[in-house]
């Protein structure tokens, strides 16, 4: 030690006699923050992956059921239609032959496991909808066999009446339930936060049918908008005309991103039309 210099209190061996008396709480504390952060991260990777999981079931399901739907409405509606009027005046018709080895649902067949990934009603309703296209397959395939044409006519024209109207149903309710499985999530919160902000926004002029309307909502449904429209959102579609002169259609719980001056006009929904 330097003349003149002030002695210094020895505090290395008090560090670690206090160093020995908290060691194993230490310890404790280290292994308890190390298995919780791993057990978060472990957490929040599985459900990154289920979220990702359930995106690509559901766009994989929403282009099946939507290929199915023009499939049906294109090809076999028409030829069930044609084959009932035929019937109807007392004519037959040949339906051609058909392969019953195609699988027409292999995306379904996939993911079938998959299902209770979504958010509820969705399963139930993705499950409901492929029974029917599952029972109609089997309707069609029924038709090219010999034993179609053993039936009483009466019986065939009243079985292919009902085939009509169902798989027309089934077009209807497929491409409903395409929208929904493309639709994004509902987020309650998100909501409710913007049902809040959207006092504070400023209004926007819109036209409806070359009648002009004023909102608040950034993002309404099309249903608010028929309905502001005066118009009923069960029996009609909301069509927005973009500047390009192409057309959306945007159904009744379909979210429309609005912005001031939008054109829209409303048409009849052709699903209300056939039910």
């Amino acid at each position: 030690m330097n003349p003149g210099q002030t002695p210094t209190t020895p505090v290395l061996p008090e560090f670690l006699e206090y160093l020995k008396a908290i060691g194993p709480t230490t310890v404790v504390i280290a292994a308890i923050i190390t298995v919780t952060g791993a057990y978060l991260l472990e957490r929040n990777k599985r459900k990154r992956e289920r979220k990702g999981t359930r995106t690509s079931v559901m766009s994989a399901l929403a282009g099946e059921i939507s290929g199915v739907a023009t499939l049906c409405e294109t090809e076999y509606l028409p030829d069930l239609s044609a084959a009932a009027k035929r019937m109807s005046r007392g004519l037959e018709y040949n339906f051609g032959p058909r392969s019953s080895t195609v699988n027409f649902f292999p995306v379904f067949e996939k993911h079938v496991k998959s299902l209770g990934l979504l958010d509820a009603p969705l399963p139930a309703e993705v499950s409901n909808l492929y029974s029917r296209l599952f029972a109609m397959q089997e309707n069609m395939r029924t038709m090219t066999t010999p034993g179609w044409e053993l039936l009483p006519r009466a019986r065939r024209q009243m079985l292919l009446r009902q085939w009509v109207k169902n798989m027309d149903a089934l077009v209807c309710d497929g491409e409903t339930l395409a929208d929904k499985l493309t639709s994004p999530r509902p987020r309650p919160f998100r909501r409710m936060w913007r049902s809040i902000a959207k006092r504070f926004h400023k209004r926007k002029t819109i036209t409806i049918d070359s009648r002009s309307f004023t909102t608040r909502d950034d993002e309404p449904k099309a249903s608010a908008l028929l309905r502001l429209a005066n118009v009923d959102p069960s029996k009609y579609n909301l069509v927005k005309i973009k500047n390009n002169r192409k057309k959306k259609t945007y159904h009744d719980d379909n979210v429309v991103d609005l912005k001031n001056g939008d054109t829209f006009v409303t048409v009849v929904d052709r699903c209300s039309v056939r039910s």
